[in-house]
């Protein structure tokens, strides 16, 4: 199939493109305007799930909560400046290996 550059089919700048263009425009105005369905709006509603629900207030519980607890940070800061932060070796290494098998 070979298209022709100058057919005019698709030619915006053609007589007959113009005329179809304004013609469709002015066409389409006026239904818009005058049909009773354009003056009613949809009444289309949504509403969640009492699972929804809740797991919105989850979520909005959550998104205040920090993310960084400053009395505790405050607390480990003070003990290891005052030497008396203890590292219990084998609790880390146990949490290390449980998390291991978790992969």
């Amino acid at each position: 199939m070979v298209i022709e550059p100058g057919n005019g089919i698709n030619s915006s700048n053609s007589a007959a493109g113009k005329t179809r263009q304004s013609t469709a425009r002015s066409g389409a105005e006026t239904s818009d305007a005058s049909s009773p369905a354009a003056n009613k709006h949809s009444a289309d509603s949504v509403s969640l799930s009492n699972k929804g629900q809740s797991l919105n207030r989850v979520e909005a519980a959550i998104a205040n909560v920090p993310d960084i607890d400053s009395q505790k940070v405050a607390a480990i800061k003070s003990s290891i400046e005052d030497g008396s932060y203890k590292i219990n070796a084998s609790a880390i290494a146990g949490k290390l290996l449980a998390q291991d098998e978790l992969l």
